[in-house]
């Protein structure tokens, strides 16, 4: 646009070493450190049109908020946590399902979909980098890890 412009949007909060995706109209928010170098598997959503934040059900896991991988899969978001599983977000924002698993525990990584999979690309463990790249199938029906909160 001829006059487009950068604008500032507060967010509720603050964290670092998160991951980002964008779907149908809002961006997600996925995991990170606060402040204090807590983990967290919080989930806020930028209505991108409106400008208001909401909050979506966190994603499962112990401690697996630092430094996920997250993409939008088939018009869903999807991310790839430290202890090798793959999640699906329902429609809702308010649920979410196993759809994977991933041979590689991984941190610091890039998740890219690809027809009926996602690409895990490069990232860290606690046993070093990786430098190759594994195609995780994406199950059509997943199992059910969280109960859909209203």
């Amino acid at each position: 646009a001829k006059d487009a412009k950068w604008e500032k949007i507060a967010q509720p909060f603050q964290r670092r070493a998160l991951t980002a995706t964008y779907n149908d109209g809002k961006i997600y928010i996925l995991g990170g450190l606060d402040g204090e170098g807590k983990s967290h598997q919080k989930v806020d959503i930028l209505d991108v049109a409106s400008g208001k934040w909401s909050q979506g059900s966190e994603f499962p896991g112990k401690g697996v908020g630092f430094s996920p991988a997250s993409t939008t899969h088939k018009g869903s978001v999807v991310v790839s946590t430290l202890e090798g599983g793959l999640y699906r977000l329902n429609a809702k924002s308010n649920a979410w399902e196993k759809v994977g698993e991933s041979g590689t525990k991984r941190m610091v990584h890039r998740i890219v979909p690809f027809q009926g999979y996602v690409l895990l690309v490069g990232g860290a463990s606690k046993g070093g980098p990786f430098t190759e790249i594994e195609a995780v199938p994406v199950s059509e029906k997943g199992e059910p890890i969280t109960s859909a909160k209203e």
